[in-house]
């Protein structure tokens, strides 16, 4: 008897049954997003808005798993300082959530998310001064205290932190000197272990000592703090 009201139940919220298990697989992301539209970095082909949107649906399935959670934050590094942040999230779906009404969420929170990541853009460029640790800095301590089973952030930039504290437009570096500065611009807390960063920059003939360099700085300094550091050309 129970087992025939179970299956009534399941067939009148057209959602089909899971079982415990299925429910326990239930997954939540979150995934931040950080645009380095300082001038230098705003004019290269680096921004694929496709490749981008790929790129979420990867880390969160979001098409492949409808019942996954994610939270997203859009940053934009401008000037010496953040300026923009867009947020987006979707929560996890239910056990008996009807699939059919979940996709429609899915895909109006997609919709949303495309318009603003094609946006970019549009958004004018900085000064060539570039204040980049400070706030990507505090968007990981943020991201980190996220409740979520994968933590990522995709950062597009050339990492080439030119500010008054320091500047990476040197071929030679102290690594230990930069990131005693890098720690006195901001702390990373002990949370961020396990996030994982991406970064995406543009080589040039023009800079890429410039960028190999301050490369093997945040890798070291990320490293140092149980952070996954994962740099490439394009997605």
């Amino acid at each position: 008897m129970r087992i025939l009201l179970g299956t009534i139940l399941c067939m009148l919220l057209l959602a089909g049954c899971k079982s415990e298990s299925d429910n326990n697989s239930l997954s939540s992301a979150a995934i931040y997003i950080g645009y380095d539209v300082t001038e230098a970095n705003a004019q290269a082909p680096m921004f694929n808005h496709e490749k981008t949107l790929e790129a979420i649906d990867e880390i969160a399935n979001i098409s492949g798993q409808p019942s996954t959670g994610v939270y997203i934050k859009v940053f934009l590094i401008n000037d010496l300082f953040l300026t923009d942040e867009f947020e987006f999230e979707l929560g996890q779906g239910g056990t008996f959530e009807n699939p059919l009404l979940r996709k429609k969420v899915s895909d109006k929170f997609l919709t949303k998310l495309e318009s603003t990541v094609s946006s970019i853009d549009t958004i004018s460029t900085g000064k060539k001064q570039t204040r980049l640790y400070l706030p990507v800095c505090k968007q990981l301590n943020d991201l980190a205290a996220k409740d979520a089973d994968r933590k990522v952030m995709i950062l597009f930039s050339d990492l080439l932190e030119n500010s008054r504290s320091t500047s990476f437009y040197n071929k030679k570096l102290d690594v230990e000197q930069v990131h005693s500065q890098l720690a006195g611009e901001c702390g990373l807390d002990t949370s961020v272990s396990g996030v994982s960063v991406q970064v995406v920059s543009t080589i040039s003939a023009k800079n890429d000592a410039y960028v190999e360099n301050a490369a093997i700085v945040w890798r070291s300094y990320f490293e140092k703090h149980g952070i996954e550091f994962k740099q490439t050309s394009n997605l």
